[in-house]
């Protein structure tokens, strides 16, 4: 439980920082067609990042958790991922940099052409941030294999606040390109941190080259999680055709509520996560299924007060944002009404890690990508009919909804998975 609440604690601070950078810039800049060139910007390679790196977790915790008590292998295995981290994330950032201006044509067709151009601009600094990004989440996960929590959070978290007197400086006097510079240098520093933490492992190239097993278990992974995983990107789509500001502020919602998520995910699910791979690999599919159960379970209560807590601060909402991010008692609203209906999200969003986890610790990786896959192409349905007939309120509330499907699906396959796996 005191590892529960540590990891809460700097979850939640570090989250916080990082949406405090996010409200400075935004209070500095305002909301408009910068703020909207930096938030798509960041949502591209925040997608490529989230898709990779996902999937070479999937596939690399599990394996550092088993040899948690080799450490002649343990550390093999680590140089092994690094060097794959190294040639996946170098090749497709080059490949992103060379072909920029035609994905941002692509994704955000509504933008102008001064938009565009920001955003090619904006782009180069965010995806060495990504590059770094993947080798930072990777260590991460190797130090998780080996029950070790605390360190690279703490890590994480003294960068963002770092973050944001970089931000609070240089964003007034350079503009919005220094935010986008500031997150490439937060993710440079992070990675030397978690590095050093990590004990220093050399990427191993030829291994990670060689390395034919997980390669092959890795294309599917990624193939599929391009498809699911894009779901910002076609929000980013459709709000890009809105007017100028409208991609700042489903953004600025949508931030807020990932963070939530993202807080609960750490605190709740990932100490689990290690704990389901052994439990399957010693055949305790009981324990497994109590394991998972009461992380979904906990998330579950714990969302639930975030609902509660907007309704108390609905009478303060439009004061606070007005004093703080000066922007209009119309966007205010807009940015309440869709964190309510994003709590959806908010759910999902922490435990669906837990059951992806239960499913991929007793080998199985077919049955969570399908539903997602399928899942992703409802949701696209859902929300682009949303978006059409009620606008950003209908964009936030279709995502809630595909969600939360996709969850109860999620949980009844597994279920029944345990139960034939045990019986």
């Amino acid at each position: 439980m005191k590892l529960h609440l540590s990891l809460g604690a700097i979850a939640a601070s570090q989250l916080a920082a990082s949406v405090v950078v996010q409200l400075v810039v935004v209070a500095t800049l305002g909301i408009g067609g910068h703020t909207d060139a930096l938030i798509a910007a960041q949502s591209a390679t925040l997608v490529v990042l989230v898709v990779l790196s996902s999937a070479l977790q999937n596939l690399w915790q599990p394996r550092l958790a088993i040899l948690n008590l080799h450490p002649e292998k343990w550390r093999s295995a680590l140089c092994t991922q690094q060097g794959q981290v190294l040639l996946l994330f170098g090749g497709v950032a080059g490949v992103m940099l060379a072909s920029r201006r035609l994905w941002i044509g692509l994704l955000f067709p509504g933008f102008g052409f001064e938009q565009r151009a920001m955003t090619a601009t904006l782009v180069p600094p965010l995806l060495g941030a990504m590059f770094f990004g993947g080798h930072v989440a990777l260590l991460a996960t190797a130090q998780r294999a080996r029950d070790r929590f605390l360190g690279t959070e703490i890590a994480s978290l003294l960068v963002s606040l770092g973050a944001i007197g970089a931000v609070a400086v240089l964003v007034p006097r350079y503009g919005v390109e220094a935010a986008a510079w500031t997150a490439f240098a937060r993710a440079a520093l992070a990675y030397g941190i978690t590095f050093w933490l990590a004990d220093r492992p050399i990427p191993s190239l030829m291994s990670g080259w060689r390395c034919s097993e997980v390669w092959r278990q890795l294309r599917p992974q990624i193939a599929v999680g391009s498809i699911y995983k894009s779901g910002p990107l076609v929000d980013r789509f459709w709000t890009s055709q809105a007017p100028v500001g409208a991609v700042s502020l489903f953004g600025l919602a949508q931030t807020a509520i990932g963070a939530f998520a993202t807080v609960l995910d750490r605190a709740i699910c990932v100490p689990v996560v290690p704990q389901l791979a052994r439990l399957a690999e010693r055949g305790d599919l009981v324990a497994l299924r109590d394991q998972y159960r009461r992380c979904v379970l906990r998330v579950g209560l714990v969302s639930a007060t975030i609902p509660l807590s907007l309704l108390c601060l609905h009478p303060l909402w439009g004061v606070l944002l007005r004093s703080t991010l000066h922007i209009g008692p119309a966007a205010a609203e807009s940015i309440w009404l869709m964190c309510m209906l994003l709590t959806g999200y908010l759910f999902v969003g922490a435990a669906g890690s837990i059951t992806a986890a239960a499913f991929y610790a007793i080998g199985d990786v077919r049955t969570p990508m399908m539903i997602s896959v399928i899942g992703f192409g409802f949701g696209l349905v859902v929300k682009s009919l949303a978006f059409v007939w009620l606008g950003l309120v209908g964009l936030a509330l279709g995502t809630s909804l595909y969600y939360a499907i996709n969850m109860a699906v999620m949980c009844l396959l597994l279920e029944r998975k345990l139960d034939a796996r045990h019986s």
